[in-house]
């Protein structure tokens, strides 16, 4: 495997070019440059395609920039101007899953790497972990379906973990329970556990009072995925940084001028997915990391 310099990069965001002599052959962004090439060069052991591009890069460069959202912007300049040889072939977001939702048959919630069955989805997230933890997180606090395979009963309805759904012919109460805590704003369900929370902090149980927090936490950051799902897609709105009027439609960034002169830097055909009925709450992979910055930046531009 090919050596690159590692501590020369800085551990700041920016945008990351494989070069070959002038030529790019990819592009991309990162949260962490030097940790990004760590987890790159690492993933390429068992990746082919990684491994063809590092072994085909002479070089590499970087570029921090202020934010994850302007690094997207300049990348977006860049592969609107260029066609890099490796930017279709590498899946850096293959990780990707969705949360899948199956009102018949056991188990009810699972993880799909695609949309293509026939059950509701949520997502993506980006690794199966993430909704593993997702689901145990309502399970524990709300006893809500956490199904460990196609078997049922299984060990949590044992161990009345679990309301028992695969045992009802009446689906009511399952159909009610994903409703109201995986497809809407449960947020008011959770002050009860927060105010336990905060008293078993005040008689200093702060053991089981970390076993409720995490939990909770867990379920926090999902309610605010839950709502960028919802929302993005029609996401529409600008916003000014360092003199560049950034505009989003639709999720996606369309346009930038310049401030002071008015005039056009670069301008983004419009992005129209199709969707399927199943999908209202899902997302390609390919736009997740875009569509989550915009929504981010004007989210703060509100707050």
């Amino acid at each position: 495997m090919k050596k690159f310099n590692l501590p020369d990069m800085p551990d700041s965001c920016g945008i990351v070019y494989f070069k070959k002599g002038l030529q790019t052959l990819f592009i991309d962004i990162a949260s962490d440059i030097r940790r990004y090439m760590e987890i790159t060069i690492s993933n390429a052991d068992h990746d082919s395609i990684l491994s063809e591009l590092i072994s085909s890069s002479d070089s590499l460069d970087w570029k921090a920039t202020e934010s994850m959202f302007a690094a997207n912007a300049e990348m977006k300049i860049f592969l609107s101007k260029n066609n890099p040889e490796y930017q279709q072939q590498i899946k850096l977001k293959k990780d990707y899953c969705y949360l899948a939702i199956d009102y018949f048959t056991v188990p009810y919630l699972k993880t799909r790497s695609t949309t293509e069955e026939d059950f509701q989805y949520i997502g993506p997230f980006k690794s199966q972990f993430l909704i593993h933890d997702i689901i145990l997180s309502f399970m524990e606090l709300f006893t809500t379906p956490a199904c460990e395979n196609e078997d049922f009963p299984c060990n949590l309805y044992k161990e009345k973990k679990c309301s028992a759904y695969c045992l009802q012919v009446d689906k009511t109460k399952l159909y009610n329970d994903i409703s109201r805590f995986y497809l809407s704003d449960c947020t008011d369900l959770l002050k009860p556990i927060i105010t336990k929370v905060d008293e078993l902090n005040h008689h200093l149980k702060f053991q089981e009072a970390l076993y409720y927090d995490n939990y909770l936490n867990v379920i926090k950051k999902y309610l605010d995925k839950l709502d960028f799902f919802k929302t993005v897609k029609t996401l529409c709105g600008e916003i000014v940084i360092s003199n560049k009027k950034y505009i989003i439609k639709n999720g996606f960034l369309t346009k930038i001028i310049d401030v002071d002169n008015n005039q056009i830097i670069a301008e983004f055909q419009d992005a129209h997915p199709e969707y399927k009925e199943n999908e209202l709450l899902a997302i390609d992979k390919a736009n997740h990391d875009e569509l989550w910055l915009n929504y981010q930046i004007l989210k703060n531009k509100r707050n």
